[in-house]
């Protein structure tokens, strides 16, 4: 590799001020990442934190949420090109040293959906999970009140399981048993 000049070294430490990663600026200074790294590390400059101001992600987490909008991990990951584990470690630390908070919860099936502000103030409750006959109950209701047909349909299966588990159910006609095979005949 060729020699650090001294314009080289002057053009390293206004990169690493701006806070982007050693292989962005590796490719600025056509080298290798971890040599610029390794470069960096011996002039004194340190490593590049993950967190903080610096960190591009959340830099560019705090222009996308400018507008005041809480987003979910999934929503800010995909519009900054992120990992969601990295954006979701950075909002849970950000949430520890009060510098980002949830605004809301967002409650469905699974577990409830954090949507964060990468802003101060206090965190919305966590709702509590549902339980098993809150879900069938809220599935139930929606199911009522958009496919009126499907939810007979289910009360009908629902009623008929209900029987055969309770043994309440007739048997059937002995021509019905003979054709389907479903014994109680003898030929």
């Amino acid at each position: 590799m060729p020699r650090w000049t001294p314009k080289e070294e002057q053009k390293l430490r206004e990169l690493v001020a701006t806070g982007q990663s050693y292989r962005v600026i590796g490719a600025h200074l056509g080298r290798a990442g971890d040599t610029v790294f390794a470069k960096a590390k011996a002039m004194g400059l340190g490593p590049k934190p993950l967190t903080g101001e610096r960190s591009p992600t959340w830099i560019a987490i705090l222009r996308i949420c400018a507008d005041g909008i809480p987003r979910t991990v999934h929503e800010l990951a995909m519009a900054t090109g992120a990992a969601r584990h990295t954006v979701e470690c950075l909002f849970w630390e950000r949430k520890k040293s009060k510098q980002a908070h949830v605004a809301r919860w967002l409650a469905g099936h699974g577990a409830p959906v954090p949507y964060w502000l990468p802003v101060p103030g206090r965190s919305a409750r966590r709702p509590s999970t549902l339980t098993p006959a809150e879900v069938s109950k809220r599935f139930r209701d929606r199911l009522r009140e958009n496919d009126p047909i499907a939810y007979r349909a289910y009360l009908a299966r629902a009623t008929t399981r209900a029987a055969l588990k309770a043994g309440k159910v007739k048997p059937q006609h002995a021509v019905v048993r003979a054709l389907f095979g479903m014994g109680g005949t003898r030929t």
